[in-house]
Protein backbone atom coordinates (compact mmCIF):
# COMPACT_ATOMS: atom_id res chain seq x y z
CA UNK A 1 0.00 0.00 0.00
CA UNK A 2 2.64 2.39 0.88
CA UNK A 3 4.57 1.38 -2.62
CA UNK A 4 1.10 2.78 -4.44
CA UNK A 5 1.24 5.51 -2.51
CA UNK A 6 4.74 6.36 -3.26
CA UNK A 7 4.29 6.31 -6.24
CA UNK A 8 0.78 8.23 -6.54
CA UNK A 9 2.75 10.78 -4.83
CA UNK A 10 5.81 10.95 -7.06
CA UNK A 11 3.01 11.58 -9.84
CA UNK A 12 0.78 14.24 -8.17
CA UNK A 13 4.55 16.07 -7.57
CA UNK A 14 5.53 15.36 -11.11
CA UNK A 15 2.57 17.03 -12.12
CA UNK A 16 3.28 19.74 -9.43
CA UNK A 17 6.83 20.94 -10.73
CA UNK A 18 6.70 20.86 -14.38
CA UNK A 19 8.84 23.74 -16.09
CA UNK A 20 7.06 26.51 -17.55
CA UNK A 21 7.19 27.59 -20.87
CA UNK A 22 5.35 30.65 -22.27
CA UNK A 23 4.47 29.04 -25.75
CA UNK A 24 4.79 25.29 -24.49
CA UNK A 25 1.82 23.15 -23.55
CA UNK A 26 3.09 21.97 -19.61
CA UNK A 27 2.06 18.92 -17.94
CA UNK A 28 0.39 20.43 -15.31
CA UNK A 29 -2.36 22.09 -18.03
CA UNK A 30 -2.75 18.80 -20.01
CA UNK A 31 -3.95 16.99 -16.58
CA UNK A 32 -6.04 19.87 -15.89
CA UNK A 33 -7.50 19.97 -19.57
CA UNK A 34 -8.35 16.18 -18.98
CA UNK A 35 -9.94 16.68 -15.48
CA UNK A 36 -12.17 19.60 -16.77
CA UNK A 37 -13.27 18.30 -20.19
CA UNK A 38 -12.88 14.11 -19.78
CA UNK A 39 -16.91 12.48 -19.94
CA UNK A 40 -15.93 10.02 -17.50
CA UNK A 41 -15.20 13.08 -14.81
CA UNK A 42 -18.21 15.13 -16.26
CA UNK A 43 -20.50 12.42 -15.67
CA UNK A 44 -19.19 11.41 -11.73
CA UNK A 45 -19.76 15.39 -11.29
CA UNK A 46 -23.36 15.32 -12.32
CA UNK A 47 -24.24 12.40 -10.12
CA UNK A 48 -22.66 14.35 -7.18
CA UNK A 49 -24.70 17.59 -8.21
CA UNK A 50 -27.78 15.09 -8.41
CA UNK A 51 -27.27 13.31 -5.25
CA UNK A 52 -26.76 16.81 -3.11
CA UNK A 53 -30.13 17.94 -4.51
CA UNK A 54 -31.87 14.60 -3.13
CA UNK A 55 -30.10 15.95 0.49
CA UNK A 56 -32.61 19.19 0.24
CA UNK A 57 -35.31 16.88 -0.79
CA UNK A 58 -34.66 14.41 2.03
CA UNK A 59 -34.73 17.69 4.33
CA UNK A 60 -37.93 19.09 3.13
CA UNK A 61 -39.24 16.42 5.61
CA UNK A 62 -38.55 18.85 8.75
CA UNK A 63 -40.13 21.99 6.76
CA UNK A 64 -44.40 22.95 7.28
CA UNK A 65 -46.94 21.29 4.40
CA UNK A 66 -49.32 23.37 3.28
CA UNK A 67 -51.92 21.46 1.37
CA UNK A 68 -54.68 23.61 -1.25
CA UNK A 69 -57.73 22.35 -2.71
CA UNK A 70 -60.66 23.43 -3.99
CA UNK A 71 -64.22 21.98 -5.61
CA UNK A 72 -66.41 23.88 -8.33
CA UNK A 73 -69.22 22.16 -10.28
CA UNK A 74 -72.40 20.56 -10.66
CA UNK A 75 -72.72 16.98 -8.78
CA UNK A 76 -75.46 14.47 -9.22
CA UNK A 77 -76.35 12.60 -6.46
CA UNK A 78 -78.64 9.75 -5.44
CA UNK A 79 -79.45 8.67 -2.50
CA UNK A 80 -82.89 8.78 0.41
CA UNK A 81 -82.73 12.08 1.04
CA UNK A 82 -82.46 13.18 -2.84
CA UNK A 83 -85.36 10.62 -3.50
CA UNK A 84 -87.90 11.98 -0.75
CA UNK A 85 -88.34 15.17 -3.56
CA UNK A 86 -87.29 13.54 -6.77
CA UNK A 87 -87.26 10.17 -8.33
CA UNK A 88 -84.23 10.20 -10.20
CA UNK A 89 -81.98 12.04 -7.97
CA UNK A 90 -81.05 15.59 -7.73
CA UNK A 91 -78.15 18.03 -9.23
CA UNK A 92 -76.47 20.33 -6.91
CA UNK A 93 -73.61 23.13 -7.71
CA UNK A 94 -70.60 22.31 -5.61
CA UNK A 95 -68.54 25.13 -4.64
CA UNK A 96 -66.08 24.61 -2.26
CA UNK A 97 -62.46 25.46 -0.85
CA UNK A 98 -59.66 24.64 1.87
CA UNK A 99 -56.31 25.04 3.13
CA UNK A 100 -54.51 22.15 5.42
CA UNK A 101 -51.07 23.47 7.63
CA UNK A 102 -48.84 20.24 9.23
CA UNK A 103 -45.44 20.15 10.63
CA UNK A 104 -44.04 16.97 11.09
CA UNK A 105 -43.20 16.41 14.96
CA UNK A 106 -41.79 13.14 15.00
CA UNK A 107 -41.93 10.17 12.64
CA UNK A 108 -39.82 7.44 14.26
CA UNK A 109 -36.57 9.37 12.81
CA UNK A 110 -37.89 8.37 9.17
CA UNK A 111 -36.37 11.93 8.04
CA UNK A 112 -33.71 12.33 9.50
CA UNK A 113 -32.64 8.49 8.47
CA UNK A 114 -33.31 9.92 4.90
CA UNK A 115 -31.09 12.91 4.71
CA UNK A 116 -28.46 10.21 6.61
CA UNK A 117 -28.73 8.11 3.97
CA UNK A 118 -28.66 10.83 1.20
CA UNK A 119 -25.83 12.34 2.94
CA UNK A 120 -23.90 8.73 2.70
CA UNK A 121 -24.63 8.70 -0.68
CA UNK A 122 -23.02 12.24 -1.31
CA UNK A 123 -19.79 11.55 0.14
CA UNK A 124 -19.63 8.58 -1.53
CA UNK A 125 -20.19 9.91 -4.66
CA UNK A 126 -17.72 12.65 -3.79
CA UNK A 127 -14.84 9.91 -3.33
CA UNK A 128 -16.02 8.63 -6.41
CA UNK A 129 -15.28 12.25 -8.07
CA UNK A 130 -11.82 11.86 -7.03
CA UNK A 131 -11.29 8.68 -7.86
CA UNK A 132 -12.12 9.06 -11.37
CA UNK A 133 -10.55 12.46 -11.73
CA UNK A 134 -7.15 10.73 -10.66
CA UNK A 135 -7.34 7.52 -12.69
CA UNK A 136 -8.27 9.88 -15.17
CA UNK A 137 -5.46 12.34 -14.75
CA UNK A 138 -2.52 9.89 -14.15
CA UNK A 139 -3.86 8.57 -17.53
CA UNK A 140 -2.87 11.66 -19.17
CA UNK A 141 0.17 11.94 -17.47
CA UNK A 142 1.14 8.78 -19.10
CA UNK A 143 0.25 10.10 -22.48
CA UNK A 144 1.73 13.28 -22.04
CA UNK A 145 5.29 11.32 -21.54
CA UNK A 146 4.74 8.78 -24.27
CA UNK A 147 4.69 11.82 -26.61
CA UNK A 148 7.53 13.15 -25.62
CA UNK A 149 9.09 10.35 -25.26
CA UNK A 150 8.03 9.20 -28.99
CA UNK A 151 9.15 12.68 -29.73
CA UNK A 152 12.51 11.83 -28.38
CA UNK A 153 12.52 8.74 -30.25
CA UNK A 154 11.52 10.32 -33.70
CA UNK A 155 14.58 13.07 -33.00
CA UNK A 156 17.13 10.53 -32.62
CA UNK A 157 15.72 8.07 -35.80
CA UNK A 158 15.93 11.59 -38.04
CA UNK A 159 19.95 11.75 -36.84
CA UNK A 160 20.50 8.31 -37.17
CA UNK A 161 18.82 8.83 -41.07
CA UNK A 162 20.84 11.51 -41.49
CA UNK A 163 24.57 10.10 -40.85
CA UNK A 164 23.39 7.22 -42.98
CA UNK A 165 22.81 8.84 -45.81
CA UNK A 166 25.99 10.93 -45.32
CA UNK A 167 27.75 8.24 -45.10
CA UNK A 168 26.05 6.42 -48.36
CA UNK A 169 26.76 9.91 -50.63
CA UNK A 170 30.41 9.36 -49.50
CA UNK A 171 30.82 5.76 -50.34
CA UNK A 172 29.05 6.06 -53.55
CA UNK A 173 31.81 8.98 -54.74
CA UNK A 174 34.44 6.90 -53.59
CA UNK A 175 32.49 4.18 -55.81
CA UNK A 176 32.06 6.30 -58.47
CA UNK A 177 35.36 7.11 -58.34
CA UNK A 178 36.96 3.54 -58.27
CA UNK A 179 38.24 3.73 -54.68
CA UNK A 180 35.40 2.30 -53.21
CA UNK A 181 34.38 -1.61 -53.38
CA UNK A 182 30.51 -2.03 -54.77
CA UNK A 183 29.85 -4.45 -51.53
CA UNK A 184 30.67 -1.37 -49.37
CA UNK A 185 28.36 0.21 -51.51
CA UNK A 186 25.72 -2.10 -51.19
CA UNK A 187 25.99 -2.50 -47.87
CA UNK A 188 25.59 1.60 -46.68
CA UNK A 189 22.51 1.26 -49.07
CA UNK A 190 20.94 -1.63 -47.25
CA UNK A 191 21.74 0.18 -43.99
CA UNK A 192 19.96 3.47 -45.35
CA UNK A 193 16.95 1.57 -46.62
CA UNK A 194 16.53 -0.16 -42.88
CA UNK A 195 17.21 3.47 -41.60
CA UNK A 196 14.19 5.21 -43.77
CA UNK A 197 12.03 2.53 -42.52
CA UNK A 198 12.71 3.11 -39.13
CA UNK A 199 12.08 6.59 -39.74
CA UNK A 200 8.91 5.47 -41.26
CA UNK A 201 7.99 3.48 -38.04
CA UNK A 202 9.00 6.23 -35.72
CA UNK A 203 6.18 8.83 -37.75
CA UNK A 204 3.49 6.71 -37.21
CA UNK A 205 4.34 5.72 -33.76
CA UNK A 206 4.47 9.45 -33.16
CA UNK A 207 0.99 9.94 -35.04
CA UNK A 208 -0.35 6.74 -32.69
CA UNK A 209 0.95 8.91 -29.72
CA UNK A 210 -0.44 11.97 -30.75
CA UNK A 211 -3.77 10.36 -31.07
CA UNK A 212 -3.73 8.78 -27.82
CA UNK A 213 -2.96 12.26 -26.23
CA UNK A 214 -5.91 13.91 -28.09
CA UNK A 215 -8.30 11.21 -26.99
CA UNK A 216 -7.58 11.34 -23.31
CA UNK A 217 -6.77 14.75 -23.05
CA UNK A 218 -9.27 16.16 -25.72
CA UNK A 219 -6.85 18.64 -27.44
CA UNK A 220 -3.97 17.97 -29.69
CA UNK A 221 -1.08 17.41 -28.18
CA UNK A 222 1.18 21.22 -29.42
CA UNK A 223 4.28 22.17 -27.98
CA UNK A 224 5.20 19.87 -25.28
CA UNK A 225 7.34 20.81 -22.67
CA UNK A 226 9.31 18.24 -21.15
CA UNK A 227 8.82 18.19 -16.96
CA UNK A 228 11.63 18.82 -14.54
CA UNK A 229 13.15 15.20 -13.13
CA UNK A 230 12.01 14.45 -9.98
CA UNK A 231 13.85 12.05 -7.41
CA UNK A 232 11.23 9.22 -5.75
CA UNK A 233 13.29 8.14 -3.37
CA UNK A 234 11.43 8.96 0.15
CA UNK A 235 12.42 8.41 3.46
CA UNK A 236 9.65 6.35 5.72
CA UNK A 237 9.29 9.94 7.74
CA UNK A 238 7.75 10.94 4.53
CA UNK A 239 5.11 8.44 3.98
CA UNK A 240 3.97 9.13 8.07
CA UNK A 241 0.09 9.48 8.59
CA UNK A 242 -1.07 8.25 4.64
CA UNK A 243 -2.44 5.21 6.53
CA UNK A 244 -5.28 7.25 7.96
CA UNK A 245 -6.33 7.72 4.35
Amino acid sequence: MKFKRSVLFCAVSGVLLVSQYASAQTLSEAVGQTIKSNPDVLIESARRLAVDEEIKQAKGGYLPRVDLNAGYGIEWSDNISTRATSTNGKNFSRHEAGMTLSQMLFDGYGVKSEVDRQTARSQSAAYKVAGTSEDVGLLAVEKYLEVLRRQELRDLTQKNLDVHKTTYEQIKMRADSGVGRKADLEQALSRLALAQANMASADANLRESNIQFLKVVGAPAANLSKPEELSCEFEASDLEGWDDY
